[in-house]
């Protein structure tokens, strides 16, 4: 409970998503990422409003509209039944069901530890998370780039160079599964 309440950051060991599915996400992952961008656009079902799951273009979305469009791309997975892997490496396909099922036992377990922090009954988070219809499992990919500082005249003279904007997550929370030698995150107090 205080540590959500005074920093809004936990970090997790051994929380039950193994190392070797993670490993096979990174891998399938890469593979995805790792298609001519011609695929990409041509074979890849693209992530709608209505479905929040499909790929989305490097540049294709903007999480703070005062900046340049995020330098990343994404391919965002929801519960079984929903997804369109058309295109998709088989690799991919069966990584990110697996991790789904992996992350959905996380997500519940996570919810009846911090239920039960709050002094609440067991269940009150995981009752109202019975369908899993408001998760996201979302694999990111940021290509390397230059961050210079510079102005975009395209965007009004706003700052540009960022791999994504400023933001709040949505959700009741955000599992971030981060590469041994990842830099993370930034967080502003």
């Amino acid at each position: 409970n205080r540590a959500c309440r005074d920093h809004g950051f936990i970090f997790l060991v051994n929380f039950g998503i193994p190392q070797d599915l993670q490993d096979r996400a990174w891998a399938a992952s890469e593979e995805l990422f790792g298609m001519s961008e011609e695929d990409k656009m041509g074979k890849l079902s693209r992530i709608t409003p209505e479905t929040n799951t499909g790929y989305l273009p490097f540049m294709g979305e903007t999480l703070n509209t005062g900046r340049a469009a995020d330098r990343k791309e994404a391919f965002n997975v929801r519960r079984e039944g929903t997804n369109d892997y058309r295109g998709c490496p088989q690799s991919y396909t069966e990584a990110a069901g697996e991790l789904w099922g992996a992350v959905e036992k996380f997500a519940k377990r996570y919810s009846m530890a911090c239920a039960l922090a709050l002094g609440l009954p067991t269940h009150y988070f995981t009752s109202k998370m019975r369908e899993m219809d408001l998760c996201t499992v979302r694999f990111l990919h940021y290509p390397p780039c230059e961050f210079e500082a510079c102005e975009d005249p395209g965007r009004g003279g706003v700052k540009a160079g960022l791999r994504v904007g400023e933001h709040t997550d949505f959700g009741a929370f955000t599992l971030l599964l981060l590469r041994e030698g990842a830099m993370g995150l930034q967080i502003m107090p």
